[in-house]
């Protein structure tokens, strides 16, 4: 984001599934049947156990029913779900940092920001990088989270340019994740490895065709699935061009006399920023129904 801030998306981005990604999910059964070479008819019928990624299985943690065994349920796919939060926004605020850095502005170098590390970033941001994704988890079942990388705005109106690669920087970083997540998912069903997962929750693309969720191969493909989605989340959501978000830094740098100034402009008024916040959630279903159809193209072709 411009200021180099990530916000990792609304609640539509896990169900924001087109109708065609649903019809390929709802009739899967022949591609894994070619998969696994295993027919419906040559396969008896198997009780499935509820996953324990999944939060629903913990859908009345918050209420009284709140107990020990809840807490187990949902502890696995919380950890996942956090270590990919976590490696895809500080890989995301190292991209911008490290643009920073190479374009001339030294203040996140200076400052520790142009690492890998996530230490650095979680103290700039502990309650967005820690606090508000695991609440989020813990009540919707996908994680919101905020962070960001200083720079020097002054270079920003000297290298207008190098302010947009900037701002590009994280989006991008994040469009790299998810295509790795989708290479590495396409190979390993290739190679029998996983096959479709018949589950409906929203991150659960692929499946380990042997051992379950309950296996090293099984939290892999959910991590991926988590990886695939939630990264196509922050590309998107962060490309919406209105402050704080990246998409207004990248037009800022491209038109720094006409859309430039007026963003800054905004940015002096906390409130634009606000709103702005609020029209990227209202927009962005509408850009993730296309963007995830495309996904499910490409994941199950």
């Amino acid at each position: 984001m411009h200021g180099a801030k990530a916000r990792i998306g609304p609640a539509a981005a896990a169900d924001a599934e087109t109708g065609s990604n649903k019809e390929q999910r709802k009739n899967r059964g022949a591609t894994i049947d070619h998969v696994g070479d295993v027919t419906p008819e040559a396969r008896a019928p198997v009780k499935r156990e509820r996953s324990w990624f999944r939060p629903s299985a913990v859908s009345c943690a918050l209420g009284s029913e709140y107990n020990s065994t809840a807490r187990m349920a949902i502890l696995p796919g919380l950890l996942i779900w956090y270590l990919v939060f976590l490696f895809s926004t500080t890989f995301h605020e190292f991209s911008h940092a490290f643009l920073a850095y190479k374009g001339g502005d030294l203040t996140a170098y200076e400052t520790g920001h142009v690492t890998l590390d996530p230490m650095p970033h979680i103290r700039r941001s502990p309650i967005g990088m820690v606090v508000v994704p695991i609440l989020t988890y813990i009540q919707l079942g996908w994680m919101v989270g905020f962070a960001s990388v200083p720079f020097n705005p002054d270079w920003g109106r000297a290298h207008p340019r190098r302010q947009a690669f900037m701002s590009l920087a994280g989006p991008c970083a994040n469009l790299i994740l998810a295509a790795l997540a989708l290479v590495a998912m396409r190979v390993l069903l290739a190679a029998h490895i996983f096959q479709y997962a018949e589950s409906s929750a929203s991150a659960e693309y692929v499946e380990a065709v042997r051992g379950g969720t309950h296996t090293p191969l099984g939290a892999l493909a959910f991590a991926l699935g988590v990886t695939l989605k939630l990264n196509v989340v922050l590309f998107l959501f962060n490309l919406i061009p209105v402050p704080p978000l990246d998409g207004a830094g990248v037009l800022s740098g491209l038109f720094p006399d006409s859309l430039g100034s007026l963003y800054d402009r905004m940015r002096k008024t906390p409130a634009f920023e606000l709103l702005g916040l609020v029209l990227a959630w209202y927009l962005f279903p509408y850009l993730a129904r296309p963007a995830f159809g495309i996904v499910s193209n490409l994941l199950y072709r």
